[in-house]
């Protein structure tokens, strides 16, 4: 135990900003290459590109509402 403890007490702010700086520079990496992966990525209006044809069939299709409160106005017209 007292073998640990003097194990890190060699440790000084140095070295914390050199493993600062090493975690740093992995991540940026680690950023790049995933970044990198998705350049084929581009944006589209709707999701038919995204869907395989005949792949999606929805069977039942209802509303679920939290609130039965309706309000109603009429628009104003210039006539």
């Amino acid at each position: 135990m007292y073998g640990m403890i003097l194990l890190f007490a060699d440790f000084t702010v140095k070295s914390y900003i050199i493993a600062a700086v090493i975690g740093l520079i992995v991540a940026l990496i680690t950023i790049s290459i995933m970044k990198g992966g998705m350049k084929n990525v581009a944006k589209s209006r709707n999701a038919a590109n995204y869907v395989a044809k005949d792949s999606f069939r929805l069977r039942t299709s209802n509303d679920r509402f939290l609130r039965k409160e309706e309000k109603r106005t009429k628009k104003q017209t210039n006539s």
